[in-house]
């Protein structure tokens, strides 16, 4: 008998492996993109086999559910959220789910969903996912969480790379002063970009393209010095002549063996995720014929080593001239990508293709993720495996969360929010037509789609 996973996950998990020491780029707090994120769980249902249990922070849409179980996504799903959704997140989701799952006042609730589950499946290992399975009874083999902090520092795959003998641009900075002195050497050559040795997705990356922005951010991070913060940032050159970004997604196994997953295509918008595809076969060669594999399996092999199991996703970029930096950032949990995978292995079942995508939108107050999804499926465009074209929309909480934990009943104020979508259809051309009509359709709903 197959085992049924339990999966859940905290998507904003270097929040949680970077020391609190630690010195902080300048940055505005967005809590309204906080709470997205907290409700980007929801988005972890590609993973999950038939009989698989889904926790995620807030109870999963009913809508979503149904329209998802129509097309043959089938899951279990909680229908009650593991936190009160009336309370506001303050920091960025200052618990991580299996805090509030230890924590939780609904123990008996969750003790009966997950009692015929066999394995848990973590998104990223995180504080208290030990003392979770313990409390629900559940296996908990997972690699240190020091050593997962390790590996997923950015200092640290600068270093790897220079320990594989291969090129790592830039200089890491322990001081105010260090990244001043390196950061005008860096300046010489052009921009450079300071990068938190736990940033995600365009937090924690700053561009400095001048000598009077660098003495700001050193002045910034010797108060905090001051303050007995701890600085480390890595500094590196900032890419001018990037032709792509690209990830390779990939398992390491209990006996070091090295599972691939897929190798995407990053679509970013300065320096934030924004969508993801499947890369062809002329891609795959190209990067094959550059060796790029032989430094993914070395790098593989270094965390192997450094005592990491479970899946890994390393992002990589191609220049103008077909060169390539292997080795960007290690991200040794799962992501976007893992996901974009699975999708598109449902599409390519369905006799079709697609790309992962999302919208942020700004929301009148009185709409709701089912009043979209109506929208959509009177316009034609939700996806129909037998029409082998459309939308599949993959997340309702990160849409409506802000309008359920805004701060204001109901009716009185717009809200932000994020739609994840899935667009399938058979080539780039179909999609894009698709995706217009998505901008079209939201527009008519008085919708207004940000950047």
């Amino acid at each position: 008998m197959r085992s049924r996973n339990v999966w859940l996950g905290t998507f904003n998990s270097e929040y949680f492996w970077r020391e609190k020491e630690l010195a902080d780029l300048p940055s505005i707090t967005d809590a309204e993109a906080n709470r997205i994120v907290g409700a980007m769980d929801e988005l972890l249902f590609p993973l999950c086999n038939k009989e698989d249990v889904l926790l995620t922070r807030h109870a999963f849409d009913e809508a979503l559910k149904e329209y998802l179980s129509d097309i043959g996504f089938s899951f279990q799903s909680t229908v009650a959220s593991i936190m009160e959704d009336s309370l506001p997140y303050g920091e960025p989701a200052a618990k991580s789910t299996c805090q509030l799952l230890c924590e939780t006042g609904k123990k008996d609730y969750f003790t009966a969903l997950l009692s015929k589950c066999s394995d848990v499946v973590p998104y990223s290992v995180l504080p208290y996912l030990q003392e979770f399975c313990s409390l629900y009874k559940l296996p908990h083999k997972f690699p240190a969480i020091a050593i997962v902090k390790k590996v997923n520092s950015k200092v640290y795959s600068h270093q790897l790379l220079k320990e594989l003998g291969r090129e790592a641009c830039g200089e890491v900075a322990y001081s105010a002063g260090e990244l001043r002195e390196s950061g005008s050497r860096l300046l010489l050559e052009g921009s450079f970009l300071i990068k938190d040795d736990f940033g995600v997705s365009g937090k924690g990356n700053l561009l400095v393209k001048s000598g009077r922005m660098l003495e700001k951010v050193a002045t910034y991070l010797e108060k905090q010095e001051k303050e007995g913060k701890l600085v480390r940032f890595l500094l590196e050159p900032f890419y001018e002549n990037k032709k792509l970004d690209f990830s390779c997604q990939l398992f390491i196994r209990e006996n070091g063996e090295i599972e691939y997953v897929s190798v995407q295509n990053l679509l970013n918008s300065g320096f934030a995720y924004k969508g993801s595809k499947v890369s062809d076969k002329s891609f795959i060669d190209l990067i094959t014929e550059k060796q790029y594999f032989d430094v993914i399996e070395s790098t593989a092999d270094r965390l192997y080593r450094e005592g990491y199991r479970g899946p890994v996703c390393i992002d990589s970029i191609l220049l103008q001239d077909d060169s390539i930096v292997p080795v960007i950032e290690i991200n040794a949990r799962y992501s976007m990508g893992f996901i974009c995978n699975s999708l598109t292995k449902f599409a390519v079942s369905c006799n079709t293709d697609g790309m992962l995508s999302f919208l942020s939108l700004g929301c009148p107050a009185g709409i709701s993720f089912e009043n979209i999804l109506e929208g959509m499926k009177e316009r034609g465009l939700l996806f129909d495996p037998c029409k082998e074209k459309g939308v599949i929309p993959l997340s309702a909480n990160t849409l409506t969360m802000n309008r359920i934990t805004g701060g204001l009943p109901d009716g009185q104020a717009p809200y932000k929010g994020r739609l994840y979508v899935f667009v399938c259809g058979s080539t780039d051309e179909v999609r894009e037509e698709i995706l217009t009509k998505l901008k079209a359709a939201l527009g008519e709903m008085q919708i207004t789609i940000y950047g």
